[in-house]
């Protein structure tokens, strides 16, 4: 069997799906056919955000859909200082969209990046049709690798969102996915079933995380443009993710986790935000599950961080708006993942990104 490189180079599956396109309210029109696509995506947000008639006729005519109307609450701020829905479905095309799988194939961005900088998590394989295959080209049982390193992280290769993410851990006698144990008969057969995807090293996070939400991975969205004016790459916003209980070994934020808008310039965390219909938008100063501080906190080695993102965005610059998932470590940042063109939503729970004229100016030379 040949390595996972050449199965990859080879193409191997690729299966992006650019979403949002089609049935966008970019396509507001006078035609009947649009207005059923907008009505039938409003139907999933309707009861979940929410809102007035009034309002959501308010949220259409200035290019949103219900969700970000409640999230970054439109009804209280300046809708112009936003990037709407309508703007973030003509993103992705805009901006290189052809680029966007050598971000988001996890192990096309192995390859192009780690040769570059020390800051990429180490890949250890994948699993195809069941089968780990290593670097060297084995067909070997993960259990080797688990007795070898201990833990590893085993996700899809291409797909967004913290779904399908495991941690896996080697214990005496046993081991555990996502804190339920196996026996390693389990385990090969809990790993049979699976495709497509990468197994790479754990992280081990700064104590500042750990303190916040210890059972999951806690990231750091840094999203970069780059500068029409100055052809220089920028951070336009950050902000940092926690798990919470639920949300298992990920800090998906969608899924229950909360999250606080970053100041870019000093890395300070602003107060937690989370959202569940039933209580709205919620805000914290303290984590609402462990009861940590996050509010005030500023991110240890803030300037670290940012310079490694741009390290690692200047060798993308081919897709001039990428959104990096970073972790800080005892040893420094690590650099996750990018993500071709970010939905906007939580980078602006904090104030809308058209408050930086450097990204009004983005969007008018590459989107609008």
């Amino acid at each position: 069997m040949s390595s996972w490189k050449e199965y990859h180079r080879d193409g191997g599956p690729v299966r992006l799906l650019l979403k949002g396109g089609e049935n966008t309210l970019e396509q507001l029109g006078n035609t009947s056919s649009t207005m059923f696509n907008i009505a039938s995506k409003e139907h999933r947000f309707w009861r979940r955000y929410p809102l007035p008639l009034s309002q959501r006729i308010d949220a259409w005519r200035n290019g949103f859909l219900s969700r970000g109307y409640v999230l970054l609450e439109l009804d209280k701020h300046d809708p112009h200082n936003y990037v709407s829905d309508v703007q973030q479905a003509r993103l992705k095309p805009a901006v290189n969209a052809g680029y966007a799988d050598v971000l988001e194939n996890k192990v096309a961005f192995h390859l192009a990046t780690s040769s570059y900088v020390d800051t990429i998590p180490e890949l250890y394989g994948t699993i195809e049709s069941g089968a780990f295959i290593t670097d060297e080209g084995d067909d070997a049982p993960l259990p080797r690798l688990l007795d070898r390193v201990g833990t590893v992280i085993a996700k899809p290769i291409t797909g967004t969102g913290g779904t399908d993410v495991f941690r896996i851990e080697s214990n005496p006698g046993t081991y555990r996915i996502n804190s339920r144990d196996h026996t390693r008969v389990d385990l090969q057969e809990r790993v049979a079933g699976w495709d497509d995807m990468l197994v790479v090293e754990f992280i081990d996070q700064h104590e500042y995380a750990e303190l916040v939400w210890p059972a999951s991975v806690n990231t750091i969205r840094i999203v970069t443009a780059l500068d029409p004016d100055e052809e220089d790459l920028f951070v336009t916003s950050a902000v940092h993710r926690f798990g919470a209980s639920g949300t298992g070994p990920t800090d998906n934020w969608s899924g229950g986790g909360v999250a606080a808008p970053v100041n870019v310039e000093n890395g300070k965390m602003s107060p937690l935000f989370s959202y569940t219909t039933e209580r709205g938008l919620e805000r914290y100063d303290t984590h609402p599950d462990s009861g940590t501080q996050v509010a005030g906190n500023t991110i240890p080695q803030w300037d670290d961080i940012t310079a490694a993102v741009r390290d690692v965005a200047q060798i993308h610059r081919q897709n001039p708006y990428v959104g990096w998932d970073v972790v800080l470590t005892r040893d420094g940042p690590r650099i996750i993942e990018g993500n071709c063109a970010p939905h906007s939503h939580l980078q602006q729970l904090g104030g809308g990104l058209f408050e930086d004229d450097r990204v009004r100016r983005f969007f008018d030379e590459f989107v609008t």
